[in-house]
């Protein structure tokens, strides 16, 4: 069905044989609702615990609406009802695939911006911190009891070894860091 897709594909005759395998590599999974030994449900259960989440798309043979919900509650992007078009199913790979590298690219983002703000001294912290609230320089002298001049030497500094420029990139890396 996928004959002719510039994708990757590997099959698995069961979800066990699919555990032993598994390689959380770019791409996405796609799992059958009912399979032999344990349900998709089961298998996207046991590979919940993967960083970053993987993309799933389940297909079924039966429209079970309260198997959909819990799928797709528990983070699935997509379920499909047998038959399947080759093209519907092309198209949630698409998305699915989509998905997955925005994912790997946010969490790579974040990493780097971990390791940046890592760099900075306890107080430039503070000083990035309280801007990021949204204080002016004079409100963070007066909050850490130091001259305003103080205050900008170790903003300026934070910004520049964090690499923004203004204080609308400081509160864009400050949210990517969940701060």
């Amino acid at each position: 069905m996928l004959e002719g897709s510039s994708y990757a594909i590997q099959g698995y005759a069961n979800p066990i044989q699919f555990l032993d395998r598994f390689d959380a590599g770019p791409g996405c999974v796609v799992l059958e609702l009912r399979m032999p030994q344990m349900s998709g449900i089961e298998l996207q259960a046991r590979l919940g615990d993967a960083k970053p989440p993987l993309s799933i798309v389940f297909i079924s043979d039966c429209p079970d609406v309260p198997s959909a919900v819990q799928a797709i509650k528990a983070g699935a992007l997509d379920f499909l009802v047998k038959p399947v078009t080759a093209a519907a199913l092309r198209d949630a790979i698409d998305r699915a695939v989509a998905t997955d590298r925005a994912r790997r690219t946010a969490r790579a983002d974040s990493e780097q911006a971990r390791e940046r703000y890592a760099t900075l001294s306890p107080q430039e912290r503070r000083v990035c911190r309280l801007a990021g609230d949204g204080l002016l320089n004079k409100q963070i002298a007066w909050e850490l009891d130091l001259a305003e001049q103080t205050v900008r030497v170790y903003r300026s500094r934070a910004m520049r070894k964090l690499g923004v420029d203004n204080l609308a990139h400081l509160v864009r890396f400050l949210v990517c860091l969940d701060m």
